[in-house]
């Protein structure tokens, strides 16, 4: 997780850590490294709508969520989910989502950011958390399950407040805490009450973004496309993504170019592949969205594979 550290570092979002691989964030919560490829943090904010920025995004690590208050709604392609006690939420890598706050308050969350080679030992065990095409997206703990996820979550708590950081017991509980919920995800949520579908406008729009990405000209011709007005489609995306239907259009061909990018496509073709016109604005949006220029991309994902 050495490129989660370092792009915030960059961009500010923390202030401060105290060399034993914790990191606190302006945000008011403190992320913990757990070796080399797992975050850990516990997370509890006073999020005020104006203050409140998550927008639909993804990224090449496994996000689990298990939130313990707040009254928020997580999406994740055409689903939305609402939290509750027993509740998890496991988003695979390279799966777009976001969080939306329904009211204003105190929001509280146990969040674990894994790494694909996190266990290697258990690649089999826990492959379910990183299938790109997996249904899953929550997942239900019973009576027992809860309690024995509570005492997992204190330990790591502990283990991670002791003044070196217990690294090694806060690794060993994160792994059976990640064993438990494993058995606790289901195949098919299909039916489940708690699931709610997306309006349709909203997803047949993003559904024909994510296909014809490369040829959109314009939002308005996107909203004529479905003979809407583009003052409709931008409220719908801002309601349930937090974002503009041209930052989603962004964020499909960034996500595409970086495919290509690192299959060893040369960048320039790249750029008018994903429907760029000049290679200055294909490596302004690439490095608005990822942090990184193009090259930066490439010359990153070698190193990582040597």
């Amino acid at each position: 997780m050495d490129a989660y550290i370092r792009a915030h570092l960059k961009g500010g979002k923390y202030c401060g850590g105290n060399g034993h691989d914790r990191y606190e964030s302006v945000a008011g919560w403190v992320d913990h490294r757990l070796g080399d490829h797992i975050i850990y943090a516990h997370r509890t904010t006073d999020y005020r709508t104006a203050s409140f920025s998550d927008a639909l995004h993804m990224h090449d690590y496994c996000e689990i969520l298990i939130p313990t208050r707040g009254e928020v709604q997580y999406v994740s392609g055409d689903r939305t989910e609402l939290p509750e006690y027993g509740r998890f939420f496991v988003i695979p890598p390279r799966r777009l989502h976001t969080t939306r706050l329904l009211r204003e308050g105190i929001y509280e969350r146990y969040v674990l950011y894994i790494a694909r080679d996190a266990f290697r030992a258990f690649s089999s065990e826990l492959s379910c958390f990183f299938s790109e095409h997996s249904a899953v997206f929550a997942g239900m703990l019973d009576t027992a399950g809860c309690e024995r996820a509570e005492e997992l979550l204190k330990a790591i708590d502990r283990a991670l407040t002791k003044d070196t950081g217990d690294l090694f017991s806060a690794y060993a509980s994160v792994t059976a805490l990640l064993l438990l919920l494993k058995n606790a995800l289901s195949d098919d949520s299909s039916g489940d009450p708690r699931e709610q579908l997306l309006p349709e406008p909203l997803s047949a729009i993003r559904r024909y973004i994510e296909s014809e990405y490369a040829s959109i000209v314009s939002i308005e011709a996107l909203a004529e496309h479905f003979y809407y007005s583009r003052e409709y489609v931008t409220r719908l995306f801002r309601r349930y993504y937090n974002l503009s239907p041209g930052e989603y259009l962004e964020r499909c061909r960034i996500r595409a170019a970086e495919e290509r990018i690192l299959a060893g496509d040369r960048i320039a073709d790249v750029s008018f592949a994903v429907g760029y016109r000049s290679m200055s604005a294909f490596s302004a949006a690439f490095r608005r969205v990822t942090g990184q220029s193009p090259s930066e991309i490439r010359k990153n994902s070698r190193n990582i594979h040597k």
